[in-house]
């Protein structure tokens, strides 16, 4: 529950204020404070006009106080509330307005003082429950961000502790064995992902299962067994499962190209034909990467709704306008992917492909 949540059920009366009376069981019971008299002492510190109760904004500062926050964190969050609560009340697109320029102002802030973690996962929320309805350039954004901060910090937990374990003679699987921003396929992404992990469910669940000896179906169905395993061993929340579940779904195109690419003709097509080839490869590395990105959003951004408000981008010309063009960056990034792996290849001297 965000604070304007918390504030709106203890007005019980809705006068906009609230009491120490209505203030003392709350605060006595998530902790912030020991005792009555600590309560009323903190009102009367905020309590500048005397009257025995406080606002919205007050009550932010209260709870910020306690908490340990920077006193110009807390203020960042007042206005940032305050703004768009006033705003909300005059008008809708000006509240979209006001609440994006308060939020990037917090963010601002908190940046310094707080986790990033917070600043970036907790920033979507935000938007979307005081700012107005997110577009799909921002839900691009955010989503994007908020899974590079994730692979930063698993990467750097994970390369701390393997560390110490090398220092003691013992040398576990790197688990981010590569950057997420070098991956192109929904595969690879996971095998370079946590790997100690991936391992660990190829050996236990998906081999036994049938693993890859077995027909497309029965693999597709093995794939869907696994992701499903994999959210609720994350959490159990719809939009991890959902996570899951479009990831099994987004494998498939990647295990028909697969096996297109195995056809005969096919191959002899690609190798008379290696420039074309490589920009078809790039092509369908970058949908890949949206597809990747559209089940990152949905579990680990903004939710089930996210897919929805990523509909709109469908909708108009602009919208159309920049898909194609997010398309083609991926596209782009992709061919500098397959030349780094190029350019491993021909240094390492073996399975050197052609350069182009």
């Amino acid at each position: 529950m965000d604070l304007r949540q918390w504030f709106n059920v203890l007005d019980e009366d809705k006068s906009g204020e609230i009491s120490t009376n209505e203030l003392v069981d709350p605060l006595l019971t998530v902790g912030l404070c020991r005792s009555r008299q600590q309560v009323e002492r903190l009102v009367s510190k905020i309590d500048v006009d005397g009257s025995g109760a406080i606002g919205f904004d007050e009550f932010v500062n209260i709870v910020c106080s306690e908490e340990g926050e920077d006193p110009n964190s807390a203020n960042a969050l007042v206005q940032l509330y305050r703004a768009v609560a006033r705003a909300l009340s005059a008008n809708r697109e000006f509240a979209e307005r006001v609440g994006k320029q308060n939020l990037a102002l917090a963010m601002d802030d908190s940046a310094k003082l707080a986790a990033l973690g917070a600043v970036l996962m907790g920033g979507v929320t935000w938007l979307k429950s005081y700012g107005g309805p997110l577009d799909y350039e921002e839900v691009v954004y955010y989503s994007y961000w908020a899974l590079m901060y994730l692979w930063f910090k698993f990467l750097l937990i994970w390369r701390f502790f393997r560390l110490w374990a090398v220092c003691d003679d013992v040398e576990p699987v790197e688990n981010m064995e590569r950057c997420m921003n070098n991956n192109f396929t929904v595969g690879g992404f996971w095998r370079a992902w946590h790997r100690s992990f991936n391992r660990w469910l190829v050996r236990y669940i998906y081999v036994p299962l049938g693993g890859n000896s077995i027909g497309p179906l029965r693999k597709a169905f093995n794939i869907l067994v696994v992701f499903t395993f994999v959210g609720f061993w994350h959490d159990l929340k719809p939009e991890l499962f959902a996570w899951g579940w479009l990831l099994s779904l987004f494998f498939m195109p990647e295990i028909v190209a697969e096996r297109v690419s195995r056809i005969e003709s096919v191959r002899a097509w690609m190798e008379k034909h290696p420039l074309a080839g490589r920009w078809i490869v790039s092509f369908l590395g970058a949908c890949n990467i949206i597809m990747l990105k559209i089940a990152n959003i949905v579990g680990y951004t903004t939710g089930l709704e996210g897919a929805a408000m990523l509909l709109p981008a469908l909708q108009s010309w602009d919208g159309l306008l920049f898909v194609s063009g997010y398309l083609f960056e991926m596209t782009i990034g992709v061919q500098c992917m397959l030349f780094i792996r190029d350019a491993r290849e021909t240094r390492s001297g073996v399975g050197a492909t052609k350069r182009i």
